[in-house]
């Protein structure tokens, strides 16, 4: 790992990349499951990267950046649960519904890619559900075993 030899990364803000985006949901999904199934076993087998009295700043970036990415969905689920369960209440009523809401507006947006229309608005909801069930998917795929170490591109 570039960490452990001492190495670091650099941000050139004058670099410029352009990545061809997977068109078709499926594939999309598919990819993101294989890096996240990828990321996680790197995060756990490198867990010592983790601790914040060793690491600090790096520490921080893998928890914000990775543990908490591949975990939100479960704390998503649970949130979930946790307002249907207090529905009854106004606030916690209010929140469901933002929650069905922007998952609606997911699915939509889903729909717009594979109809190939251009529903602008929605596109960030689509990405935020796409990550997440990915990030489930990846989850539930690592618990059972499964570990993608080589892939062969999709071209």
């Amino acid at each position: 790992m570039i960490r452990d030899q001492g190495l670091r990364t650099v941000l050139a803000a004058d670099a410029v990349c352009f990545e061809e985006t997977l068109d078709r949901g499926s594939l999309e999904l598919s990819m993101r499951v294989r890096v996240a199934v990828q990321s996680i076993y790197v995060l756990i087998r490198e867990r010592r990267f983790l601790n914040p009295w060793r690491y600090g700043r790096f520490a921080w970036q893998l928890w914000s950046h990775k543990a908490l990415r591949y975990s939100s969905p479960l704390l998503w689920l649970a949130v979930i649960l946790a307002n249907m369960s207090l529905a009854s209440q106004r606030f916690y009523l209010a929140i469901l519904v933002a929650q069905g809401a922007l998952i609606v507006a997911g699915i939509v947006g889903f729909l717009s890619r594979v109809r190939r229309a251009n529903l602008r608005g929605f596109a960030q909801p689509y990405y935020l559900l796409l990550t997440n069930i990915a990030s489930l998917i990846a989850v539930l795929r690592y618990l059972e075993g499964e570990r993608m170490v080589t892939w062969r591109p999709i071209r």
